[in-house]
């Protein structure tokens, strides 16, 4: 059974090693892998390579607001940890899903295992959309609008019917990001099968009059897939 990836966001040593040990000693069962940041700078460049099911943040850092990652990653769960109860009618608005106030105590860890256990699920490996980064910026590129992936050296190139985004994660990376409808065509692209119109020798015509590389195990795929 899969488990929870899980984010936490502290700018103190002492709270990102306390709820990680809490997370390991009473939600083994629950969490999987838990990657720790102290910035929300740090969590973003994190967000570019790591896909968490739930995020920890806590509010007063260093100059900033842990809030403010919540208005930047909307779209991922948000549990508020924090000494400060405060902001808790801010942090509602803002519709985070739970708010634990530090110092964290067994019994009020466990009762918030129980009230997430059926509310957070794993994210399978194909998702309805993908979080980018784009000028600074988190971006929800949706899966269906994405015309074929290319490489770009240690980068790759998203094009949609919009626009194309450079994102910092190989094809390797996103591979198993995508539903298994995307095919790896040529060791630079990465293709939807919606969008193959037809194949030829060592290239591929897309629907949108794109012509891609297609390399001899790119072309034994699609002739399993679709014969020819």
């Amino acid at each position: 059974m899969s488990k929870i990836k899980a984010l936490i966001l502290d700018d103190e040593p002492a709270g990102r090693t306390v709820l990680a040990y809490f997370i390991q000693e009473f939600g083994n069962d629950f969490f999987g892998p838990v990657v720790t940041c102290s910035s929300i700078k740090e969590a973003l460049e994190t967000l570019e390579t790591f896909d968490p099911d739930l995020m920890f943040i806590d509010i007063e850092l260093q100059g900033e607001s842990g809030l403010d990652l919540r208005k930047l990653a909307p779209f991922i769960p948000t549990v508020v940890v924090s000494a400060h109860a405060q902001y808790a009618i801010e942090a509602f608005r803002l519709d985070v899903l739970d708010f634990l106030t530090k110092p964290l105590e067994v019994d009020q860890f466990k009762a918030f295992l129980k009230r997430i256990e059926t509310k957070i699920q794993p994210k399978r490996p194909h998702e309805e959309s993908l979080i980018i980064r784009d000028g600074g910026n988190s971006v929800i590129i949706h899966i269906k609008d994405i015309l074929f992936i290319e490489a770009s050296g240690a980068y790759s190139q998203i094009h949609t019917s919009e626009r194309s985004y450079l994102v910092s994660k190989t094809l390797k990376i996103l591979t198993p990001l995508l539903p298994n409808q995307f095919y790896r065509l040529h060791r630079s692209y990465l293709v939807p099968g919606s969008q193959i119109d037809s194949f030829k020798g060592n290239m591929v015509n897309l629907k949108t009059g794109h012509q891609i590389g297609l390399s001899k195990s790119g072309r034994k795929l699609l002739l399993e897939k679709f014969g020819q």
